[in-house]
C-alpha cells in the first residue's frame, strides 16, 4: 500500500493495487508521459516489474482473471478475462454432471469466485455464494441438490455488470 500511496500523494496517479497488480487510469493524451513516471518510480526503488504483466494503455485493463472495459465516458464493464471464463464453465459443468461433490472441489470453486463475483456480480451473487460457502463447509462433501444445481448455474450463465454515469 505504500507504493500505491507514494503514486498518488506525490505523482498523483490514478490506480488502485490488489497486492502486487496495480491498474491505473489515465487521459489517452498523457499515457506516455504516465508511463514514463512509472517506468522511473520503479527505476528508483529499484522494483523489478513482470514485463509479461506490462500492457499498452487501452479503454480495458485485465488483473487477476478479470477484465475492466471502458467503453465511452459514461459506461464500462467488469467481467471475466476468457481464460477466466472456460475455467470457470469447464470446473462448474464437471460439477453439476456429479451427485455427490467433493468438499475439496467445493472450497476451490468458492476461492476462484471468491474475488471476482462482488466485483462481477455485485450483490445478485451474494446468496449463491453463501450457500457454496456452507456446503464447501461440509466435512466430506455435499449432495448435488436443487439449491446447489441452482447456485452453480448462476455462475454459469450469468453476465458481467454495467456500471453507468
Amino acid at each position: 500500500m505504500s507504493l500505491w500511496y507514494l503514486g498518488c500523494a506525490t505523482l498523483l496517479v490514478h490506480w488502485t493495487v490488489f497486492y502486487d497488480d496495480f491498474i491505473i487510469v489515465n487521459e489517452a493524451a498523457s499515457t506516455k508521459h504516465c508511463e514514463l513516471v512509472l517506468r522511473n518510480l520503479w527505476s528508483l526503488l529499484g522494483w523489478s516489474v513482470a514485463q509479461d504483466k506490462e500492457t499498452e494503455f487501452n479503454y480495458f485493463a485485465r488483473a487477476l482473471g478479470i477484465k475492466i472495459c471502458f467503453h465511452s465516458e459514461r459506461l464500462f464493464v467488469v467481467e471475466n478475462t476468457p481464460e477466466r471464463k472456460a475455467e470457470l464453465e469447464e470446473t462448474i459443468s464437471s460439477l453439476l454432471a456429479l451427485d455427490w461433490v467433493d468438499q475439496h472441489a467445493l472450497a476451490s470453486l468458492r476461492g476462484r469466485l471468491q474475488f471476482v463475483e462482488g466485483q462481477i456480480h455485485g450483490r445478485r451473487s451474494h446468496r449463491h455464494m453463501q450457500l457454496l460457502s456452507r456446503r464447501a463447509e461440509f466435512i466430506g462433501g455435499s449432495a448435488m441438490d436443487d439449491d446447489l444445481r441452482n447456485a452453480l448455474g448462476f455462475w454459469e450463465n450469468s453476465s458481467p455488470i454495467y456500471f453507468l454515469e
